[in-house]
């Protein structure tokens, strides 16, 4: 028997509903709404410490959810949507893939419900929204097994569609940086190691967000006097204590000189490699 209740409607009425708002309100992307979906589901629930409620239907029912319907919340209101998506575990845990186009991402809805967003300038609502395999795994270690076998579905290798790449706050931690990674440049040094600014950070998150401001910094133009210089730069850190660690920047670096050929004006000269 089928009964329809307006208050009381059921998980596919209120799955629909929400895709339908989602597409009224964004501009009908993929990332834009996977994004507002992440959102619109943080907003619907809260933590179950009790570990009573796994499924969907009690997350959107009760609003109170684990692991498991969080993942499964966000994986049918993605299905709805038409985006592509799968399932990952590892440490008696669980969280999404989602294919924004064409490429794979890690998604953890559950650590993005945090009632401390911020840490900093650090929005933890997003922190685990658009992960590469490799900084997820920093988060959940057993990842690092998942994501090197050679079956591996949903290899997540790009963040170009992370969260923070994408309203450009990367690129804004990466800049705090610039000075002293020019002074460095301009030395003309090939191997350069710097102090991140996130020390006091867990490393749970100040790896993720270094990982970020890595790509970030990779991306920038950066020159000396009549050089380009292409950095390649990975964050690193290193436990001393069960207290205390070192957070790293390290950087390659190549250098590539201004050359003009006979003839050419100083205006028309190229970088060549």
């Amino acid at each position: 028997m089928t009964v329809n209740d307006a208050a009381r409607p059921s998980v596919t009425q209120i799955v629909n509903n929400a895709v339908a708002q989602c597409k009224q309100e964004t501009n009908g992307s993929e990332y834009d709404m996977a994004l507002w979906l992440h959102d619109w589901t943080l907003d619907q629930l809260e933590y179950d410490h009790s570990l009573n409620w796994c499924s969907a239907e009690s997350g959107l029912t009760r609003h109170q959810s684990t692991c498991e319907s969080y993942q499964r919340i966000y994986s049918k209101l993605l299905d709805a949507a038409g985006i592509a998506n799968g399932r990952i575990t590892g440490n008696g845990h669980t969280w999404n893939a989602v294919k924004i186009d064409d490429k794979w991402c890690q998604m953890d809805l559950t650590w993005d419900d945090t009632s401390n967003n911020w840490y900093r300038d650090l929005d933890q609502r997003h922190l685990y929204f658009g992960l590469t395999d490799e900084l997820m795994a920093i988060a959940h270690s057993d990842h690092t097994a998942n994501y090197q076998k050679g079956d591996y579905a949903y290899r997540s290798t790009d963040l170009s569609n992370n969260y923070f790449v994408r309203n450009g706050k990367a690129d804004e931690w990466a800049e705090k940086y610039a000075g002293r990674i020019q002074q460095h440049l301009n030395a003309k040094e090939e191997s350069i190691s710097i102090d991140a600014d996130n020390q006091s950070f867990p490393p749970s998150i100040s790896g993720i967000q270094n990982g970020i401001v890595a790509y970030a910094m990779n991306l920038r133009e950066w020159k000396t006097g009549k050089s380009n210089a292409a950095i390649q730069a990975v964050s690193n850190f290193k436990t001393c204590s069960s207290t205390s660690w070192e957070v790293t920047f390290d950087f390659t670096v190549k250098y590539t000189n201004e050359k003009r050929t006979v003839g050419q004006s100083r205006q028309t000269a190229r970088f060549s490699i």
